[in-house]
This record gives C-alpha cells, structure tokens and sequence, in this order.
C-alpha cells in the first residue's frame, strides 16, 4: 500500500492496536476506556466534520435514563449516571479539570394512558428488579406534582428519580480531550474504506491516510453506522432518521424544575 495514491497524494502510513470511525461521542468514549483501562496501547479515529457542525452528538437532548426495556441497557445506565458524577474530575487534563457537563438531574417521566400503561408498568417492574429508582404515580399525583401538565387523558406516569439530562456537546470534549492526553491521534478526515482479509477488518483508509488495525475496527459513526459498516461487506440495519429539536423560553422559572418528559405520541 506504500505506492497507493489517493487524490495524487502519498498516504500517510500508520499501524495501531484499534481504529475508530466517528468522532462524536461514542468514538473518542472508546478511546479513552480502552487507553484508560490499558486494553490496547495506540488508537488512531477519524471524524470528517472535526467541529462538529453536522454530528448527531452536538445536536442531541442529552437525555440520560435507567428507564429502559432490556437488563443490559439499564446496567449500562447505571454505569453512566455514576460516571457521570464524576465526569470533570475523570476527564481532568493537565491543562486542568474536565468539563462541567451541567448534569440536571431533574428526572424522567413517561406518561401513560389507557393503551401504553400495561406495557410501561411492566418495564417498571423490570426496572425495579435491576435497583432503578422510580416512582408510579397515578394521575391524581401526577397532576399534584406537576400541575402544568394537561392529564385529562392520562392515567399516571413512570418518573425515574435519578435521571436527567446533560450538556452532550461537552461530554463529547471532555472525552476527545482526555482521549487525547493518552495518546489517541485524531485524523480530520473521511474515512472512505475499510480494508478486510480472512473476514477481518484490519485497515481503514481516507483520502490522505491508510491506519492499519493490529486489533480491531470499531465502528461509532451513529446514525451513519450502516453505511460504515458496508465498507467492510456487513450489513448492520441501521439509518439516519430526522428528528427536531425546537429550544424555547419558558414562561415562568418553575420550569426549571420538570423533568424529561415523554408524552405517548413520540413527543418530549
């Protein structure tokens, strides 16, 4: 591959233990667990939009939730909810601390009616075997604790206590610059191929470098991880889908105290 040109230019020739495509939050998150926690010694990431202008991570609520319907993601969670506590001080440089993530711990609350309470009590069921604190709280409660809220049509809600939400963009800096710190080489560029023998990925390549991969590929472009994922012959079933965001000034500061609030109809 030393003669192979891209653009008419030479690549530049590099090997590490692990590269990653995709640099929004997961990619340089994995960075910093495998270095941190010395499971390989060299990782190379790209990311094609280095600010971030386009990437899912910057344009994200930041929900953080244990209120999910499968054991591993609220262990996953709750992994996240105590690293996250303690994220400045884990992503301290020697350019100083981390950076505040504005962790608001208001809580999640998911809202139910006649045709969705059946099924979201049974995930709290679940949720309470795995330790998530939580409270059920019928429309009578739901309506005294959060009295803005129109519950006409509801029958109560799932409100889980230690959740909330955070500042995403800053968890994705915290990490690319921790990530940095222990030795992670960011490329900004497009990584336009994966190189794979005896069914293995082993190389990723942009316009101006090829990085071999001793140990693995690890595919973090998000929503675009289906399209990674064909460079290298495997069909992963997943696509970008629009979603809006729409930041708004509250009317009063009372606001300020309501939780992430998932209404029946995909609105939150």
């Amino acid at each position: 591959y030393a003669s192979e040109q891209l653009g008419g230019d030479p690549l530049e020739q590099r090997n590490v233990d692990v590269a990653i495509i995709g640099g929004g939050v997961m990619g340089p998150s994995v960075a910093y667990h495998l270095l941190s926690q010395g499971l390989c010694e060299s990782v190379a990431l790209f990311e094609q939009d280095p600010v971030h202008m386009h990437s899912s991570t910057g344009l994200s609520a930041g929900g953080i939730r244990h209120l999910f319907s499968s054991a591993v993601n609220i262990a996953l969670a709750t992994y996240s909810v105590k690293f996250y506590e303690g994220f400045s001080e884990a992503m301290a440089t020697d350019g100083g601390p981390g950076p505040d993530v504005a962790f608001r711990r208001n809580g999640y609350l998911f809202l139910l009616t006649q045709q969705n309470a059946q099924a979201l009590l049974r995930r709290a069921d679940l949720q309470e075997r795995e330790g998530v604190a939580l409270e059920r709280l019928d429309a009578s409660a739901l309506k005294t604790r959060f009295p803005e809220l129109e519950t006409a049509d509801l029958v109560g809600g799932i409100f889980g206590l230690r959740d909330g939400f955070l500042d995403p963009y800053q968890v994705m800096r915290g990490f690319s610059q921790k990530a940095q710190e222990l030795g992670a080489q960011f490329i900004s560029e497009r990584a336009e191929a994966i190189e794979v023998e005896a069914g293995r990925a082993v190389a990723v390549r942009s316009q101006g470098w090829r990085v071999g991969a001793r140990l693995a590929v690890v595919d973090a472009a998000g929503a675009w991880a289906g399209e990674v994922a064909r460079m290298a012959g495997v069909d992963v079933p997943v696509v970008p889908q629009s979603r809006q965001i729409y930041q708004v000034i509250p009317p009063s500061s009372d606001f300020d105290r309501y939780p992430l609030t998932v209404d029946p109809s995909g609105f939150y």
